[in-house]
C-alpha cells in the first residue's frame, strides 16, 4: 500500500471511536492492508480498544476474533493488552479468543503476562481466576508450559511467593474454577 494510502486509512480509522466501528472499517479493508495498519499499532491504540470497554464487550471479543484471522501477531499483542487486572477479564457472550487461547500455544510474553494478571487478581473476583486457572491448566498440560509456571514462580519477590505458588497450584490442580 502506498504511503500516501495508509495515512488516509489511518486518518479515517481514526475516526471511528467504538472499537465496533473500528473493526467495521478495517474489515472493509483487504487482509493485507489491514494486517499492516493493527500490526504497526502501538500500545496506546491497543489499550484503547481492548480495555475501554464500557458497553463493548461483545464488539471487542467479535474484534479480537478478526484479529486471529488476519494477524497472529497484531491478536497475541491485542490479548496481552486485555490481561490487566485493573480492568478485569474481556467478558463476553463471545468467548472465542478464550478457546484460541486454550488450544494453541501462546507467545512466552503473553504467557508470563496471564500469570502476572493471575498473581495480581484480587481474591473476590473468582470468575477471572477460575478461567484464567483454566487457561493457565491448559497451556501447561497442553503445551508443556510447567517449567515455566515453575520458573514464574521462582523469580516472584519473597514476600509474595508463598501466595502466588499457592494460588498457580491451585489453577493447576483445578482447585480454583468458575
Amino acid at each position: 500500500m502506498t504511503e500516501d494510502k495508509y495515512r488516509k486509512i489511518k486518518e479515517e480509522l481514526r475516526k471511528a471511536y467504538w472499537t465496533e466501528d473500528y473493526h467495521l472499517e478495517l474489515a472493509k479493508l483487504s487482509n493485507e492492508e489491514a494486517k499492516e495498519i493493527v500490526e504497526e499499532m502501538d500500545d496506546d491504540d491497543i489499550e484503547f480498544r481492548v480495555n475501554v470497554r464500557k458497553y463493548q464487550e461483545a464488539y471487542i471479543s467479535d474484534y479480537l476474533e478478526y484479529l486471529w484471522e488476519i494477524s497472529k501477531t497484531a491478536y497475541w499483542k491485542h490479548i496481552k493488552t486485555t490481561l490487566n487486572p485493573k480492568v478485569g477479564f474481556l467478558w463476553s457472550d463471545n468467548m472465542s479468543y478464550v478457546d484460541i487461547m486454550c488450544s494453541n500455544p501462546m507467545p512466552d510474553d503473553v504467557f508470563e503476562t496471564i500469570l502476572d494478571f493471575a498473581a495480581a487478581c484480587s481474591e473476590e473476583n473468582q470468575l477471572d481466576l477460575g478461567i484464567i486457572g483454566n487457561i493457565i491448566k491448559i497451556q501447561s498440560e497442553s503445551f508443556n508450559r510447567l517449567a515455566d509456571v515453575n520458573k514464574y514462580i521462582s523469580l516472584v519477590k519473597d514476600d509474595k511467593q508463598v501466595a502466588v505458588s499457592k494460588r498457580l497450584k491451585e489453577m493447576l490442580d483445578g482447585t480454583i474454577s468458575f
